[in-house]
């Protein structure tokens, strides 16, 4: 992807990544979808609802974030106007849920509702359920 954006893209003013082969230059259409469900039915691929072109995008920033690249970049190479409109194509995979997942033992309970109940035994942190 990297080398079709810095090598073989052709230059114009359109912002968005993929774009005619042709001058003029301008934005793919839905004809790029359908291309991609006319190879996909070549190869036997079953056609599944939400599969198509916005799955490749959506893989295609996953694994750029997931390799480390900074989501303000992987952003503008989607052509977003805002991060906010990341959300939809970055999927979490289990190193980032993994991060997230640490143990709080160690994090002292000085109030509220676990505070008051830490050492009953419906509310035991450690190997209990």
């Amino acid at each position: 992807m990297a080398d079709y954006i810095l090598d073989w893209r052709p230059e114009c003013n359109d912002h968005e990544v993929f774009v005619t082969v042709k001058s003029p230059y301008r934005k793919l259409s839905k004809g790029f979808g359908s291309m991609i469900d006319k190879y996909c039915e070549r190869a036997g691929v079953e056609k599944i609802p939400l599969r198509g072109f916005h799955s490749i995008r959506r893989a295609f920033e996953t694994i750029m974030v997931s390799r480390g690249v900074p989501i303000d970049i992987a952003s503008q190479m989607m052509g977003h106007k805002s991060i906010v409109e990341d959300k939809p194509y970055i999927t979490h995979n289990k190193s980032q849920i993994a991060f997230v997942a640490f143990d709080f033992t160690d994090v002292p309970i000085t109030t509220g509702f676990y505070a008051k109940h830490k050492n009953s035994s419906s509310c035991n942190t450690k190997g209990g359920a």
